[in-house]
């Protein structure tokens, strides 16, 4: 069932239809995903889906200080993900020594349920990361963000959460 023909059920969620047609079923080639690094102009329109409620628990809110750290370094730490025109994700990557980094990934909550986290998380891996060994730090009830990072390919590799209430995921890449 594709996201228009769900038109009512969405709207009674409170988000918008899908402008995109069925997404889950789409190929990465036929969304047409596109990255760069996120711009500060990108940060306030992010900075609008705190407006929502499992946005706003599960993600840091950017401050000056984020802005700064992300934007002005040495390499992107910050990206954003488009279809068409339309900032449909925000993934942060943190890089650590011997070829590891982590990554964060956030979707439009207006879009959420429908595959595109999967697929932007891929795309992005295996565009930009492919070299590296790609890990994810998840909260344990965080049963969507699982279940997105897992069909991107991230397999879980800790069996119980640590101290701070994560479970541990690895993308298989080209330095595990």
């Amino acid at each position: 069932m594709n996201c228009l023909s769900r038109k009512s059920a969405i709207l009674q969620a409170g988000r918008p239809p899908c402008p995109y047609g069925n997404v889950a079923a789409m190929q990465d080639d036929q969304l047409g995903i596109e990255f760069h690094p996120m711009t500060r102009i990108e940060v306030k329109q992010y900075l609008n889906w705190f407006t929502d409620p499992v946005i706003s628990a599960r993600m840091f809110r950017p401050t000056e200080t984020w802005v700064g750290y992300v934007l002005d370094g040495e390499r992107p730490l910050a990206w954003v993900a488009y279809v068409g025109n339309a900032m449909v994700g925000h993934i942060q990557v943190e890089y650590y020594p011997e070829d590891v980094c982590s990554i964060a990934l956030a979707v439009d909550p207006s879009l959420k349920r429908q595959g595109l986290g999967a697929k932007v998380l891929t795309k992005f891996v295996r565009e930009y990361l492919s070299s590296l060994r790609v890990e994810a730090f998840i909260e344990a009830d965080n049963v969507a963000s699982r279940k997105t990072f897992e069909k991107a390919g991230f397999r879980q590799t800790t069996s119980a959460p640590d101290e701070d209430g994560m479970l541990k995921y690895v993308f298989p890449g080209a330095s595990q």
